[in-house]
């Protein structure tokens, strides 16, 4: 005998792809994150959302969130589900709330300091329109000591792992360059 879902009030059996998408819970939390990120569920199966949201046309700097969202969606569906079964309520408004602190914990972990909305559409609209900013400081040159020499430094890099470069110049005690690279 095939088991019974444990989220529905009209039991059908509980198969993986009932429990994570065709279940009136699951199809209620990946429409809400789904259609505000700009995918249409219209015939979609579970494959095919989860490729949608690892595949589709974004921002570099929001890819990463959609392609984390299926794995917080299906994770919270299963702790709903175990929840029901050892007989703890646990609501689908719940549960999307649970996806949507999962998601807002990662952006702040990839952008330290930034104040992030917990709703998802507004993390979107943050995200789209985030301009990173810059922070920069007036350096002056002083001068070393007499006889010495003063070397200044400085590097930059392009991504993690990626390509950097490294500089660096010396200057004599009149501040004359003597040697740069």
């Amino acid at each position: 005998m095939p088991s019974r879902c444990w989220c529905c009030a009209d039991p059908k059996e509980e198969t993986l792809v009932h429990l994570f998408f065709t279940s009136k819970a699951a199809l209620t939390v990946w429409k809400y994150f789904l259609t505000r990120a700009g995918i249409a569920m219209e015939g979609l199966s579970l494959h095919q959302a989860i490729t949608k949201c690892w595949t589709a046309q974004l921002l570099p700097r929001i890819k990463p969130i959609m392609q984390a969202l299926p794995s917080c969606v299906v994770w919270e569906l299963w702790k709903r589900r175990n929840s029901l079964k050892y007989g703890e309520a646990v609501s689908v408004i719940r549960v999307i709330y649970q996806v949507s602190t999962t998601i807002q914990a990662l952006v702040q972990v990839r952008k330290p300091g930034l104040c992030v909305p917990h709703k998802w559409r507004d993390l979107l609209n943050m995200l789209q329109n985030y301009t990173p900013k810059f922070n920069f400081e007036k350096v002056i040159l002083e001068f070393p000591l007499e006889g010495w020499i003063k070397v200044n430094t400085d590097g930059a890099y392009r991504g993690n792992p990626g390509r950097s470069s490294i500089g660096f110049c010396l200057r004599d005690d009149d501040g004359d360059l003597k040697y740069a690279t």
